[in-house]
Order: structure tokens, then C-alpha cells, then sequence
């Protein structure tokens, strides 16, 4: 979300030419690549999730964003690294499309598989709604941003302030997942030695 309202200030940042508009969809073409991770990333989780676990796979989805955040808001420019400042940007998010990928699915998984279950749609619609609650915090903290500063701060260290956010908020969600248990349903398959071997194909054989 914050990425696609900055995009006019890291168009001039990572992809500066002669023609604005060629750096903005240069851009925003990075911003897509993100949404060409999430089904990899799905995938890849997913497998992961039914392996070792819902728990750790959300440990390492959300590490993963934090992490790609982090860098984001850190990222030198073009001016200071050249073509390699646009290429590790892309790289990014990719990387924050892939985690995010693994990360909604194994979210509303445990979510179902921990509630009670004729509570279970309940409960999923909770985890569905945070979706919409994230990018409205977003909205209002590129808006608080953006008021209180100066525009020429904002486009400097500003937009970098709300990457660095992101990672701390990825690190209060890595201290909730240490604390809680594994899903009981993915217990009684490991308890049971039931665990699939090849999980996306059994998805598509039995489901």
C-alpha cells in the first residue's frame, strides 16, 4: 500500500530519466512483482505449512516481510548504487509479494483449524478483515507522514520512516507466533504419522 502511494518519489529515486512517465511505469512495474510472488509463494509455504508446521512457516513468512521492509526503507538510491539500486529494490518485492503469499493462507488456515468447528467461518472472516484494516492504517500513517512534514523531508527520509515501521510491526507479530502452540489439527497428523509427502499434489488429486 505504501509503495503504490510513493511510487511518484521512488520513480525519481531508483528509475530517474529524461521522461517521468517512463520512471513511474518502470515502477509500478516493480510494484507488480509482488503480485507475481504471492502464488509462488503460496505454493512454497503452503507445502512448508503441511511439513513442519503452521507455526514456523509464519515465523518465517512474516521474518521474511520484515525483513524486505526493512531493506526497502534502507535501500540506497540509484545516484549512490546505480542499476544495482532498482534491481535489489525489485528483488524486495518480490520477496514481500512471496512471504505475503505464504503468509495470508497459512494465516486463515491456522485461524480455521484452531476455532471451534461451527465457529470456524467466524473466525476466518476475522483474519479476512484484517486485509482490509492493514491498508487503512497505511493510508493514515503515509497522511500523518505526508501533513507533518515538509515535502522535500518526505521524500527524502519520510516514505523510508513508514518501510522501517513495517519491520517493527513484523517483529511484534514474530513475539506473538513464538508463544503460541501448533494448530491441534496439524498435531494429530503429526501425532498420527499421517504428514503427505507431496502436499500440493494431494491437493489437486482429493480436493
Amino acid at each position: 500500500m505504501i509503495f503504490g502511494f510513493v511510487a511518484g518519489i521512488l520513480a525519481s529515486l531508483f528509475f530517474p530519466s529524461g521522461n517521468k512517465i517512463v520512471s513511474l511505469l518502470d515502477t509500478f512495474a516493480v510494484f507488480a512483482t509482488s503480485f507475481a510472488g504471492r502464488p509462488l509463494g503460496a505454493i512454497v509455504f503452503g507445502h512448508l505449512g503441511d511439513k513442519i508446521g503452521r507455526k514456523y512457516t509464519l515465523i518465517i513468512t512474516m521474518t521474511l516481510m520484515g525483513l524486505s521492509s526493512l531493506f526497502t526503507g534502507l535501500l540506497p538510491s540509484y545516484a549512490t548504487f546505480g542499476i544495482l539500486a532498482p534491481t535489489l529494490l525489485t528483488i524486495l518485492r518480490l520477496l514481500q509479494g512471496f512471504s505475503l503469499g505464504g503468509e495470508f493462507g497459512g494465516g486463515i488456515t491456522l485461524s480455521a483449524e484452531f476455532a471451534d468447528p461451527g465457529k470456524r467461518a467466524f473466525y476466518t472472516g476475522i483474519a479476512q478483515m484484517a486485509q482490509g484494516i492493514g491498508p487503512l492504517m497505511a493510508t493514515g500513517l503515509i497522511f500523518a507522514f505526508s501533513s507533518i512534514m515538509l515535502p522535500n523531508t518526505f521524500a527524502s527520509i519520510g516514505w523510508r520512516i513508514l518501510f522501517v515501521i513495517g519491520a517493527f510491526i513484523a517483529v511484534i507479530g514474530v513475539i506473538i507466533r513464538l508463544k503460541i502452540s501448533e494448530s491441534p489439527v496439524f498435531k494429530k497428523v503429526k501425532e498420527k504419522n499421517e504428514i503427505s509427502h507431496f502436499p500440493l499434489v494431494d491437493a489437486f488429486r482429493m480436493y
